[in-house]
């Protein structure tokens, strides 16, 4: 039997441990805590600087109208072009002001090219004023083409339809002729799908001539069959100015 003050010791020890244990498990938890939160605001900090870092690479930590030189930034207008916009060094402008192309270190009028252009880059203009569409780089109205069936040109886009005799290219219609010697229609200017001449038969999308026919000779560059010097593709062969013409 343990007397009342053995009993009073125990229970104060029980109590002591208990709230050790305890005291212990709560630094346990805050430091876990503590670690956590430093854990965290170290990936938030290093992320911002991998950004920061990232923003600064792209243009070597200058604003866009400005370019790094010797670790300083300078103004892409002051020593570039007043309309540049944007550049890498002082030799040359890479994109200039609305209106306006780069070449080297000039920024030009894109109406120098097309009166009728509003926007444009080197290779020609992007955006016409209106009633008009971009052909080949420069500004074209459908009042303007040849060859185009009627109803069938737009001011966005150009002609979606050519008479036959002519053969659709970026909004535009020209000519088969043109493209392939002795050709009356065409798909396109690779393949001929009827020959001006009875006397020429199509083969590989051109106009060859047939064998055994006079004042003709097939181009060995482009498999083409042409007319001799003073003769011409008729639909009766090659013939000359005065068979077409008389007294020509």
């Amino acid at each position: 039997m343990f007397t009342f003050c053995e009993i009073l010791v125990l229970r104060i020890n029980e109590i002591y441990n208990v709230n050790l244990e305890m005291r212990v498990k709560l630094r346990s938890d805050l430091r876990m805590t503590d670690l956590f939160r430093v854990a965290s605001v170290s990936i938030l900090v290093t992320s911002m600087a991998v950004l920061i870092g990232m923003s600064g690479f792209e243009n070597e930590g200058c604003v866009a109208d400005h370019f790094n030189e010797n670790s300083i930034c300078k103004s892409c207008r002051d020593f570039v072009n007043p309309l540049c916009s944007s550049c890498t060094d002082r030799f040359s402008c890479d994109t200039c002001d609305p209106g306006f192309y780069p070449i080297d270190q000039s920024c030009l009028d894109c109406k120098a090219k097309d009166p009728n252009c509003l926007a444009c880059d080197s290779q020609g203009c992007s955006r016409c004023q209106g009633n008009m569409f971009i052909s080949a780089g420069q500004c074209t109205s459908c009042f303007e083409l040849d060859g185009c069936r009627p109803g069938k040109c737009s001011d966005e886009n150009g002609c979606s339809e050519c008479l036959p005799g002519y053969y659709l290219d970026d909004g535009k219609c020209k000519i088969c002729s043109l493209a392939l010697s002795g050709c009356k229609q065409c798909r396109n200017s690779d393949v001929c799908t009827m020959c001006a001449s009875e006397f020429l038969t199509i083969e590989s999308g051109r106009c060859i001539c047939r064998r055994g026919e006079k004042n003709q000779a097939m181009n060995l560059d482009t498999g083409a069959c042409e007319c001799n010097e003073g003769f011409y593709m008729t639909e009766t062969g090659c013939q000359t100015c005065d068979y077409m013409i008389p007294g020509c």
